[in-house]
């Protein structure tokens, strides 16, 4: 079985109003006003294939992998009011422009084990790698971060009837 999702937003906001603009953006005439303006777009892709198959009537082995890409675009305009003719003048140092990346790749395998059909007992481990970085404009750094992550799993579940279960997990 095969999942691939993929989702885009946008979000632009307003974040900060000092004295000497209104809620509507009109000036008040008091003297000193700063604007902040953000936008942010995201853009996400997920893909997860699986793989079951039983060995036995007890026994089955489950393997999967997954690949979560992440991009971030953010937008920070700051700007303040020029008194003489009321106009709104881009603020260089305080505004900012920057891209966050991140991938996660996972792999996975696991057995469970059936003792009745609403109770079974699964054991895996899964082999997780990570990377993240900026992209910021006019700087050379991108602060990069790779780790890989092994991570072993076990649990026990009982099932109900009714739709209730219990599940112990390490």
């Amino acid at each position: 079985r095969a999942d691939v999702d993929r989702l885009v937003s946008r979000r632009r906001s307003t974040g900060i109003r000092h004295a000497g603009l209104s809620s509507d953006d009109s000036f008040t005439g008091n003297d000193s006003m700063q604007l902040q303006q953000t936008l942010n777009k995201n853009k996400t892709v997920s893909i997860r294939l699986n793989y079951e198959n039983p060995l036995s009537k007890k026994w089955f082995v489950f393997f999967g992998s997954t690949l979560n890409n992440v991009h971030t675009d953010n937008t920070l305009n700051t700007l303040y009011r020029r008194k003489p003719d009321n106009s709104m003048i881009k603020n260089d140092p305080l505004s900012n422009q920057f891209d966050f990346y991140q991938r996660v790749v996972s792999v996975s395998a696991a057995v469970r084990y059936l003792f009745t059909s609403n109770f079974f007992f699964n054991a895996g481990l899964q082999q997780e790698y990570a990377n993240t970085y900026f992209d910021i404009l006019n700087f050379s750094d991108h602060y990069r971060n790779e780790y890989y992550s092994t991570l072993p799993y076990a649990n026990l579940t009982r099932k109900w009837d009714n739709g209730y279960n219990v599940t112990l997990s390490y």
